[in-house]
C-alpha cells in the first residue's frame, strides 16, 4: 500500500492503520529527526498525555528507532 500512495495522503492512510501511541511516537520522532526541532509538536503530543499513555508512546518510540 505504501508504494501506491504519497505525501500527506499516505501519512493519513498509514496513520489510520496504526495504534494512537504509534502515531504519537512517530510525530515525536519526526519532530526531532529533521533539521530544527519542532518543539510545539512535542508539547502537543506529550503534555496532555497521561502517565500510561506516555509509557505506551515511549515503547512505540523505542520500536521505531
Amino acid at each position: 500500500m505504501k508504494g501506491e500512495l504519497s505525501g500527506r495522503f499516505e501519512d493519513l492512510v498509514l496513520g489510520s492503520l496504526m495504534d494512537s501511541a504509534e502515531v504519537q511516537a512517530k510525530a515525536c520522532l519526526d519532530a526531532i529527526d529533521r533539521l530544527g526541532t519542532k518543539e510545539m509538536t512535542l508539547i502537543q503530543v506529550l503534555v496532555p498525555s497521561t502517565n500510561a499513555e506516555l509509557a505506551r508512546i515511549r515503547e512505540a518510540y523505542k520500536r521505531n528507532l
